[in-house]
């Protein structure tokens, strides 16, 4: 299985974050890993890089509830952006909750790959990345 070249989490839990950083790395999935507790801070992040094909995700792991903007809030502002690119980008909603509500919204929406529940494990990160690749 190949790598992706960076995988960007978006998420306020320190400690999820942390070990799927260490995670994606140990099982090198990706080049990079890229990791964000704010998603407004990530949002201007891949604002700011959308031409930069070395260094835009590919995959995004984004939480669904964060404080200032939540997950449903950055893909309203992300869908804006999206237009824009000229690469495949998968993203995942990730949660704890287990509420079919969230669940049943976010496959609903355009560009949501897939709704996953934390934690992530090692086969859900392996298919994520071979699922991209194909």
């Amino acid at each position: 299985m190949e790598q992706v070249k960076n995988i960007l989490i978006i998420d306020d839990d320190n400690v999820y974050r942390y070990t799927t950083e260490k995670y994606l790395k140990l099982l090198k999935l990706s080049k990079e890993v890229t990791v964000y507790s704010d998603a407004e801070e990530a949002l201007g992040y891949l604002e700011a890089n959308l031409n930069n094909k070395n260094i835009f995700p590919e995959i995004i792991l984004l939480d669904v509830n964060m404080p200032i903007l939540d997950g449903w809030q950055f893909i309203a502002e992300f869908q804006k952006l999206k237009g824009q690119l000229d690469q495949k980008l998968d993203l995942y909603m990730v949660s704890s909750s287990i509420d079919e509500r969230d669940e049943f919204r976010a496959k609903s929406l355009e560009g949501v790959k897939d709704f996953l529940v934390k934690p992530l494990n090692e086969a859900g990160m392996r298919k994520m990345v071979e699922d991209y690749q194909y």
